[in-house]
This record gives structure tokens, C-alpha cells and sequence, in this order.
């Protein structure tokens, strides 16, 4: 997980920093063992350019501060246990940090402090990792919907797409007016900015390798046969 310091990197029993400039090393940060086991880590997010909240199998969010004075170490900053177990990654955008429960529901907390800001229900149990795309956060649920939420406002619903079976490929991309969402089997949708779907919609033929990509001025997308689509934001042909 990219710090401005370096790479930070969850192995069993503790988080390891690499890439420091020089010959320097930083102290581990050394999580608690439990029966004399090191205890493995569910997900490690980055939520600041020096900062990582990591969960633990205990279900506790750690947040961790790279500092290098008086020398370079990953220092924790809190421990707080979660209620709701959690089986999917969290996502950090924006100074949030938006999770995804297995008891159906969508959570935005404040990244600084792991405060909760905001609950969702989702309707199901997640099946990825929540997806932010300027103002919307959109969550699969179960494989066979997604949902999409409004950050501002507290997690408004704001619309529900179906997956068909496929996954959302990648990330979301922000556009000048709204959003493109990328499905595994290469259909596209365009969503407003505030999570509505335009009624744009596109396939490019095919499954794709990876989600879609901002190169200069262009939008692109890879499809299974390495080939590369431009896509024009309005999804016109």
C-alpha cells in the first residue's frame, strides 16, 4: 500500500514499511499475538499520504502513522474494535474511509478518527470491495446487483444496477458530467454525477481484461484479446 514514504505491506504479525530513501529502515509495527500465534491481517488501506488503517482477524481497525523523527518507525496511532465483521476490503477516498459489512450494510467513516458518519443497507451481503468515483460509492452485492450511494447526504441511494452474473471491472471513472461504470463482460453504463444512470449505455463486444483508464485526453479500455477500445465519455459509438 503506497505512503509518500514508501510501500507499506501487511505480512503475518506485523506491517513493514520498504522504499525509504538512503540506507534507512523503519520499525515494524508489531501487532499483539493471540495464543502465541502472529495474527494474520484482513485488509490494509492507505487513508493518508502517511497514514494506513489496517483490520486485524480480531476485527479491530488500526491506524498506523509512518513518522521519522526521532527515527523512522510505523507508530500506531489507535486500536478500535468494529461491531460488524467485515470480509471485503475497505475503500479510503476523500478523507473517508467507506466499509462494507457481511450483515448488509455500508458504513462511511471519518478516516482521522474511525468515527461513523454514515450507515447504508445494502440488501445483501457485499461481494467486492466498495468502488468511489467522485460523489458516488457503489458497492456488488451478492454478484448479481450493485448498488450506488451519494456520499453527500449520508449514503443516499441513489440507484441500483444489475450485474447479469459479471463484476464491475476496475474502478469507476469520473467524467466531466457523471461517472462510467465498466462490467466484466464489457458493457458500460454512465451514471450523472449524483449516481443516477443516464440511460448511456455501451458494449464494446466483448469481455474486458481490466477497468477503464485515463491515458492524456483519452479514455480507454483493454478487452480480453489485449485489444484497446477508445471510449467516448457520452458512451457514443
Amino acid at each position: 500500500m503506497a505512503i509518500n514514504a514508501g510501500a507499506v505491506f501487511a505480512v503475518p504479525g506485523k506491517l513493514h514499511l520498504t522504499g525509504l530513501s538512503g540506507e534507512r529502515k523503519a520499525e515494524d509495527y508489531l501487532s499483539a499475538q493471540t495464543q502465541d500465534r502472529q495474527q494474520p491481517w484482513k485488509a490494509l488501506v492507505a487513508v493518508s499520504g502517511t497514514e494506513v488503517v489496517a483490520l486485524n482477524a480480531a476485527n479491530q481497525f488500526i491506524r498506523v502513522e509512518y513518522r521519522d523523527t526521532p527515527r523512522p518507525q510505523l507508530a500506531e496511532l489507535t486500536v478500535a474494535p468494529f461491531p460488524h465483521a467485515v470480509e471485503v476490503a475497505p475503500a479510503a477516498a476523500n478523507g473517508f474511509l467507506f466499509v462494507a459489512t457481511t450483515d448488509g450494510k455500508l458504513m462511511m467513516l471519518q478516516a482521522s478518527n474511525l468515527e461513523i458518519l454514515a450507515t447504508a443497507e445494502l440488501g445483501g451481503v457485499p461481494s467486492a470491495t466498495p468502488k468511489v468515483a467522485g460523489q458516488v460509492v457503489i458497492v456488488e452485492v451478492a454478484g448479481q446487483a450493485a448498488k450506488v450511494f451519494r456520499v453527500q447526504g449520508g449514503l443516499a441511494p441513489a440507484a441500483e444496477l444489475q450485474l447479469g452474473g459479471f463484476g464491475i471491472a476496475g474502478n469507476p471513472l469520473v467524467v466531466e458530467d457523471g461517472v462510467l461504470v465498466a462490467r466484466t463482460d464489457g458493457m458500460l453504463t454512465k451514471l450523472d454525477a449524483a449516481g443516477v444512470p443516464t440511460g448511456a449505455t455501451m458494449s464494446i463486444g466483448q469481455a474486458v481484461q481490466s477497468g477503464l483508464a485515463r491515458f492524456g485526453n483519452q479514455i480507454v479500455i483493454t478487452g480480453m484479446d489485449g485489444s484497446f477500445y477508445a471510449i467516448d465519455p457520452a458512451l457514443r459509438r
